[in-house]
């Protein structure tokens, strides 16, 4: 993996992380990857995917061992890397319906980071960013983070094919600060010059993106093409990172056009984080296949389920109006493993079937058509 990953680098390519946020977006992460022989980080939160010992995920209901080994057998060319997004205390739900104190949390994030070292995932993204108790200061989070990256070190046995990702803090839509940056820098420089031998590879920068409802509003898609002042504090930022010996990585950066996706690698930035789009684009097939072909009564059953959810609460903007319909298209995704949407994703695909209609093929096809346009976008595929 380290001279793929060294080639990759060189090369000047923005990486794709894909979140997995159902079977059919895991399939086609994995066919287009190896159809176009393009590298992916296949990004599971712990929400999504997390250890047997944690309950699993949302995503199937699977555990990180079950997700690795489907993963694992599926690919071809073995280049989507399985790759942890956001591990940390109070990033599972485990931790959160426990209400766990911060020495229980820190120690139930470690066992899921263990699970994850031991079923192959080689890209871990720590973020102790997230505390349900108190308000958090810079150096509290750093702590905890190099407290984190110390066990994942001992346990790995010194990280020889492990990348690190960093992170410390909740995204936002502005830019980080140079002296914040910088001052965060120092102090993981001088984490891993005297405590382990073993620098991050990646960087997450605060750039201006940011996901709310299903649209990106952030300052980075209004500002990039034509604000000269802009564009040089996100050049400024970017360099002042690769000075470190690291590189850059962008997060929640769905709904972006492709122009747009197209100007991070002449930014500085190394690699983005796309992970809601794909699950609104398959909840958004399901409400177009049943209105399109007269199945009210199970698009009213889908949105209602999905809207009892309540998972879109966490998406919504601070002055948001929109309705309950919008409301259960964030959401759709989150139900996808619940046993009353797979009796009724049965129910729909028989009727479909009387109509020649293949249900599944046909979500597969929208999130595929999905993941293809953010490869096109990053410029992966061309003239196709």
């Amino acid at each position: 993996m380290d001279s793929m990953f060294k080639e990759l680098v060189s090369k000047k390519n923005c990486l794709l992380g894909a979140g997995p946020m159902s079977t059919n977006s895991i399939d086609a992460i994995i066919q287009l990857s190896d159809s176009y022989k393009i590298p992916i980080q296949l990004i599971a939160s712990r929400r999504q995917v997390d250890s047997y010992f944690h309950g699993g995920g949302y995503v199937n209901n699977w555990s990180t061992t079950e997700f690795s080994d489907y993963v694992r057998k599926k690919t071809k060319h073995n280049l989507v890397f399985l790759s942890r997004d956001h591990s940390g205390p109070w990033q599972g739900e485990y931790e959160v319906e426990k209400n766990f104190k911060i020495d229980q949390a820190m120690e139930s994030s470690k066992k899921s980071l263990e699970e994850d070292i031991d079923s192959g995932f080689r890209f871990l993204h720590l973020d102790p960013s997230v505390d349900l108790h108190n308000k958090l200061s810079i150096d509290t989070i750093l702590n905890r983070l190099f407290e984190l990256y110390g066990h994942v070190y001992e346990y790995s046995k010194g990280l020889d094919e492990i990348f690190i990702e960093i992170g410390t803090d909740l995204q936002s839509d502005m830019v980080s600060t140079l002296e914040e940056t910088e001052y965060i820098l120092e102090k993981i420089k001088k984490f891993t010059s005297k405590e382990i031998s073993h620098k991050p590879s990646f960087f997450v920068i605060q750039n201006g993106t940011k996901v709310l409802e299903t649209e990106n509003v952030g300052e980075y898609k209004d500002k990039i093409d034509n604000d000269k002042k802009f564009q040089n504090r996100i050049l400024s930022l970017t360099e002042l990172i690769n000075n470190y010996g690291l590189l850059i990585k962008a997060h929640n950066c769905d709904y972006l056009e492709s122009k747009t996706l197209g100007s991070f690698v002449e930014y500085g930035i190394n690699a983005v984080n796309i992970a809601p789009e794909y699950g609104v684009a398959e909840t958004r097939e399901i409400v177009r296949l049943c209105k399109k072909y007269n199945l009210q009564t199970e698009l009213d059953s889908f949105l209602e389920m999905s809207l009892l959810s309540d998972k879109w609460k966490k998406w919504l903007k601070p002055d948001s109006c929109i309705d309950d319909h919008q409301k259960a298209i964030i959401s759709g995704h989150y139900i996808f493993s619940k046993e009353d949407f797979k009796e009724l994703k049965r129910i729909i695909s028989f009727k479909l079937k009387q109509k020649e209609i293949n249900f599944e093929s046909k979500l597969y096809q929208a999130v595929y058509n999905s993941v293809k346009s953010t490869l096109k976008g990053l410029n992966w595929i061309k003239n196709d």
